[in-house]
Order: C-alpha cells, then sequence, then structure tokens
C-alpha cells in the first residue's frame, strides 16, 4: 500500500512538471510567432476624391497637426496622430477636439513588427503602406467624439 501512495505522488508529480514545462515552451515559441504591432490614431475625415482629402491635410497643416491619408477600399480616410502608444493619440484628439475637428478614435493592429520598426525610424511613408496592405478588416473604432 505505501508503494502505491509513493507511485501515485510521483505519477502527479512528474504530470505537473511535464505540464510546466510544455506551457512554458509553447507560451515562448507561440510569443514569438504570433507578433502583433498596435497603432492608435485619429481619423478626422472620410473622403470620395484626394483632392478634398488633401485640403483637409491642408487644414490639420495650419494647426500644425500632421495629416495622412489611408486608404479604406477606394475611399480617402483622413489620418493623424498615429502612435503606438494609446496615450499619445488621445492627446492629439483632445488638439483636434480644440482646434474644432470632429475626429473618431481608431486602432489598427498588424501580423508583425515590420510597421512598428518603420514607425521607430520615422518612416511614416512605409507605415502607411503597410497599413493600407492589412487593413482589411483590421481596425476597431473607438469612441466618437
Amino acid at each position: 500500500m505505501e508503494n502505491r501512495k509513493l507511485i501515485y505522488f510521483f505519477g502527479l508529480l512528474f504530470s505537473a512538471i511535464f505540464a510546466l514545462v510544455y506551457y512554458g515552451l509553447f507560451y515562448v515559441f507561440l510569443d514569438q510567432t504570433t507578433a502583433t504591432t498596435h497603432f492608435y490614431y485619429n481619423q478626422v475625415g472620410l473622403y470620395k476624391s484626394e483632392e478634398n482629402a488633401q485640403a483637409m491635410i491642408a487644414q490639420l497643416a495650419e494647426h500644425e497637426i500632421d495629416g495622412y491619408i489611408l486608404m479604406h477600399e477606394e475611399l480617402h480616410a483622413v489620418i493623424c496622430g498615429i502612435s503606438d502608444d494609446q496615450e499619445s493619440a488621445k492627446a492629439n484628439g483632445d488638439a483636434l477636439e480644440k482646434q474644432g475637428f470632429p475626429y473618431i478614435e481608431k486602432q489598427w493592429i498588424g501580423n508583425d513588427d515590420a510597421p512598428l520598426n518603420a514607425f521607430r525610424q520615422k518612416d511614416m511613408e512605409t507605415v502607411l503602406e503597410m497599413m493600407n496592405d492589412e487593413s482589411k478588416g483590421n481596425e476597431q473604432t473607438g469612441e466618437a467624439t
């Protein structure tokens, strides 16, 4: 009877150790293979014509706010305040609100680190290109203000 309890104890102990080892391995490997990038930004307009979108970008520039065009199907979304930090995007939203620009907070989720690396190198053209390429159903809308 003593041996049976000892066998059960070691069986449970080895099972727990085995489960922890596999959990650790899968957690490390899955975390590396599913790298995601989050960008937060504010959308200030959605236009059919590029000319109207450029006019909005010019209005933003008058208030020293950098605006960009993000293609959404056949529409031109004018966005600003692109950041990997949600608080920075909210601060940009506050600046927009002070200047009287209506906006929608949005979030973009990418499948790799390349857009984030381009963002850190301040290569906004590459960031926007990658966002355009991957944005099919990737955006999440926040509160409208």
